[in-house]
């Protein structure tokens, strides 16, 4: 029987066995919750979040708002654009029909800078198939630098092809070999200096607009707080979700700085003549590798927006 409008439904009587059926129909069960925390769906597609991610290290406080600068190591491993390769000194390049290194004949490299050393071991792009040996110390030709070389092979007859010997293949060293006994000189050491990086605050605004009768209304589920600490009110949730938007907008800007310094620094005439990228920045974990790092995060950022 209804007795009142705000009745929603009426009482239920019965007799005989009783199974959680029953006591289902009659809204008294429910099915038990896993967690009382909300899983985010964004977790279980794309790995751990920028949030998860970030909460690992602790902040960096700076004194005040104003530039702020920071140092980063150059790439110690890189690999050196060929200018030419000849069979004499200074000689013109190899041609078609020519066999530089058979029968252990000597031939020469020549490349922008002095970053190999006598000794070495370096390859080129087939970098099992032809390796060679620096063999003396390198000339200066100009403004860039040749090297007398030499094919590392058990076979006489082996040569490189003319076509591994092209301007703007790409060589890199390997090792320095030398013999087990009585060896005279070993490979030299190439160092890297550091550079700088250098970027400014952004000035983010937001705000958002709440009923009074929403302050503290409580909630089945929980919302962790910016401590970490689970909440059952409406509008902590919507603090947590601004503290999070606030912080992705943010890290998001940042991100944008910086993938355009690293563009920036990358053609930069200052890092290398011509505005051309360095070898360096192209490395596994060189600059370039940082943008695409930087890509992968503010995708999903960008995702995120758009369903927000």
């Amino acid at each position: 029987m209804k007795i009142s409008a705000l009745q929603m439904y009426e009482s239920t009587n019965w007799a005989g066995l009783t199974t959680s059926n029953h006591l289902a129909s009659l809204f008294n069960v429910a099915p038990q919750k896993a967690s009382e925390l909300l899983t985010r769906i964004y977790n279980t597609n794309f790995g751990m979040d920028l949030d998860s991610y970030l909460n690992q290290f602790k902040p960096l406080y700076l004194k005040d708002d104003s530039d702020y600068e920071w140092d980063l190591q150059g790439s110690g491993r890189k690999n050196i654009p060929l200018i030419q390769a000849s069979l004499t000194s200074g000689g013109s390049a190899v041609a078609a029909t020519d066999k530089p290194g058979i029968n252990n004949t000597r031939f020469y490299l020549l490349f922008p800078e002095q970053y190999f050393t006598d000794v070495n071991l370096i390859v080129g792009e087939k970098n099992e198939a032809y390796p060679v040996q620096i063999k003396n110390d390198p000339i200066q030709i100009g403004s860039n630098w040749e090297y007398e070389v030499e094919l590392v092979t058990g076979d006489y007859s082996l040569f490189i092809p003319t076509e591994e010997l092209a301007a703007g293949k790409r060589w890199s060293k390997e090792w320095s070999p030398v013999e087990h006994t009585l060896s005279k000189k070993g490979g030299g050491v190439h160092y890297t200096s550091p550079f700088k990086m250098r970027n400014a605050f952004s000035m983010i605004r937001m705000e958002d607009t709440r009923p009074g009768n929403m302050i503290n209304r409580p909630v089945q589920f929980s919302f962790n707080d910016e401590k970490d600490i689970a909440r059952y009110a409406w509008d902590a949730a919507l603090a947590a979700r601004s503290a999070r938007v606030r912080m992705t907008d943010d890290v998001k800007a940042a991100l944008l700085l910086a993938q355009d310094a690293l563009r920036w620094c990358s053609g930069s005439p200052d890092f290398n003549e011509g505005g051309q990228a360095r070898e360096g920045w192209l490395a596994p974990n060189g600059p370039v590798a940082a943008l695409d790092a930087i890509d992968t995060v503010l995708r999903p950022l960008d995702v995120g927006a758009k369903n927000a």
